[in-house]
């Protein structure tokens, strides 16, 4: 005879299925009402097959390699979730990301999917978040030396004042870290600052400053840096864009790095009108 017990978990799996479903329906219905199928139906009528197939292969590796940079944050904080399910919470990110009006809607997810592996909250929150900055530090070099290069070709090229600002306030602070080490997160903590931030902090340092983990989450979050901007400029190809592999290069990274911010929505579509306009 079955166990009451038994009952009540087999209910719970199908409560909980019942709701996964319900959940995935909600998402999709959301992403499709956000867009305008007509506009983005005429705007794959551009290109033509062999582009999508490749479109398609580049984000299928990419998220491939976004998993495998975060598994490998993952063995320098000492946690070990495995490639398999890093890779499935990594696409649940991907999919909260494009149906929440915010950057870090994901992450959120990721976080609450990736307690199971680990001894708390905080810990999970770390995880993530040292993730995230890792792939910002790497894309800061790209930017660091596309735009000058850039501004050598283009007469007409001029960086925002604004964006001038938050670049060298970004490289002053990972200089800041970097160099002085614990020092600096003392006096960050003397100021009031949030003890989760500041040892967020000392571990990113931590991974700079170790030269076999930085390589490796370096070189993983370089080169999807760089696949999205080979996907934008054969897109521009097809869509008789002008817009050249090195302005590719160069302009899609700053737009990584603005959306970054808390504003990414206005500040990502600002950078993207303002370089990609006649």
């Amino acid at each position: 005879m079955e166990q009451p017990q038994s009952r009540k978990q087999d209910l719970r799996r199908r409560v909980l299925f019942v709701m996964k479903i319900g959940v995935s329906i909600g998402l999709l219905a959301i992403l499709v009402s956000a867009i305008d199928l007509a506009e983005t139906l005429s705007l794959l009528r551009r290109l033509d097959g062999e582009t999508i197939a490749l479109l398609a292969l580049i984000m299928a590796v990419q998220v491939l390699l976004l998993a495998l940079r975060w598994l490998i944050v993952q063995g320098y904080q000492g946690l070990a979730s495995g490639y398999p399910a890093t890779l499935r919470i990594t696409l649940i990110g991907l999919l909260f990301n494009q149906t929440l009006p915010t950057a870090f809607g994901g992450d959120a997810v990721r976080v609450i999917l990736f307690r199971r592996y680990c001894s708390s909250y905080a810990k999970a929150i770390s995880s993530v978040m040292l993730d995230r900055i890792t792939a910002l530090g790497a894309v800061l070099p790209m930017v660091l030396v596309g735009l000058p290069v850039l501004g050598a070709r283009l007469e007409s090229f001029a960086v925002p004042v604004w964006l001038q600002v938050f670049i060298a306030a970004s490289v002053f602070g990972l200089i800041l870290v970097v160099l002085t080490g614990r020092r600096v997160g003392n006096w960050m903590a003397g100021l009031g600052m949030p003890a989760a931030i500041v040892g967020l902090l000392l571990e990113f340092r931590g991974l700079l400053v170790s030269p076999v983990w930085m390589l490796r989450t370096m070189m993983v979050a370089l080169v999807v840096h760089i696949l999205t901007c080979l996907a934008v400029f054969a897109m521009a190809a097809q869509m008789d864009i002008a817009v050249g592999l090195l302005e590719s290069l160069v302009l899609i990274p700053v737009v990584i790095l603005i959306s970054s911010l808390p504003l990414s929505l206005p500040a990502g579509a600002c950078a993207k009108g303002r370089w990609c306009s006649p």
